[in-house]
């Protein structure tokens, strides 16, 4: 059976002048998903029906698309009953085209975990301190690296991050991390922590670099759309990567053609990006959140155990890191793990490895 009134609605949801030609297709792509799973779809399909057009502009025309889309997202999202299909289109139809879209979003579930959420648990993340090995640099050039796969937090030199940081993550909102793994040992530093994350922390997981802002006990974001919320810009980010992935999938896809299908970046990149919340004790659709632990520090070294002479995305000498993280490693009573990777790992802006 053909519901017309849909199709139409997800058509115009990926005409980049509604909604813009990379969102637009990721909202069109979740509420077919939603209505796919509705018992009713033939009433709803005739719900979303607003006649025919008493003006014919390309100003009504959007407005009407808006609108529908609206309706569509209440039935289908909401779960409202198709009866107050009338209630629902006298309080949206005095809207604008522009309102329309912002109430559009947050029809949306923020968080579409496929299921996956679990695999996130970290006990299927390695436990660096049984991973001896790397307990200090070596020549790995004639050995197998043994495999790990760490949830990490890179930074730059200095970093309070590195100096504090258990007091630091509780105070933030929205922390940028990596899954950072022996078959893709590739971070945006070189450097950083390796935490324990609940899994109902994690906000968004993409195998590209996501622009997303970090920022500390506030709900605002720089980087979302102008006059988003924090939450509105999560909502966003998961519906460009198309929900929740596993490590797994994070691993494979990073670096390769296929992440383009779950980007929510500006540009594709070569590290991959979770943001997960500092926060504890926050209630969220799928539970409360946890506390973030420090697992241990890390650095990397060139595949004979050597640094290169200089970080350039950690932003300093490997030796004076490397001190600094001997330091707070002691200091907090965790390891500090040389992790090896590629030489041209640490290239920077088409130089040679160094």
């Amino acid at each position: 059976m053909l519901y017309d009134n849909v199709i139409a609605i997800l058509k115009s949801l990926e005409d980049p002048s509604l909604f813009g030609p990379q969102i637009g297709p990721k909202y069109a792509l979740r509420l077919k998903m939603l209505f796919d799973e509705m018992n009713n779809r033939q009433a709803i399909d005739q719900a979303v029906s607003l006649g025919n057009y008493l003006v014919h502009s390309e100003a009504n025309k959007r407005h009407r698309a808006a609108l529908r889309a609206v309706l569509l997202g209440e039935f289908v999202a909401k779960r409202q009953p198709v009866v107050i299909r009338d209630t629902l289109l006298k309080k949206y139809q005095k809207l604008t085209t522009d309102q329309l879209k912002q109430c559009f979003p947050q029809l949306l579930p923020a968080f579409a975990d496929n299921g996956k959420r679990l695999a996130w648990a970290p006990e299927n993340f390695s436990n660096p301190a049984t991973l001896r090995d790397f307990f200090e640099a070596k020549d790995w050039s004639k050995s197998t690296i043994p495999s790990y796969m760490f949830f990490v937090h890179t930074v730059r030199h200095p970093s309070v991050w590195i100096d504090n940081p258990i007091i630091t993550m509780r105070g933030w909102t929205a922390i940028s991390m990596s899954v950072l793994s022996s078959q893709k040992p590739r971070a945006y530093t070189n450097h950083g922590l390796i935490l324990g994350v609940p899994v109902n922390n994690i906000l968004s997981a993409s195998p590209s670099d996501q622009w997303f802002d970090n920022y500390a006990g506030t709900d605002k974001s720089v980087k979302a759309t102008p006059g988003h919320s924090m939450a509105q810009h999560i909502i966003e980010k998961n519906l460009m990567i198309g929900g929740l992935l596993t490590p797994q999938q994070i691993v494979r896809m990073q670096g390769g053609a296929e992440a383009r299908d779950h980007s929510a970046g500006t540009s594709l990149t070569e590290h991959n990006e979770i943001v997960v919340t500092g926060l504890a004790g926050q209630p969220l659709p799928f539970g409360t959140t946890g506390s973030l632990t420090l697992k241990a520090y890390f650095i990397q070294t060139k595949i004979d155990g050597s640094f290169p002479s200089t970080f350039y995305r950690s932003q300093g000498k490997p030796t004076e890191i490397e001190t600094v993280l001997k330091k707070h490693a002691k200091h907090f009573n965790v390891p500090l793990l040389y992790l090896p990777a590629p030489n041209e790992y640490f290239q920077a802006n088409g130089l040679p490895p160094v």
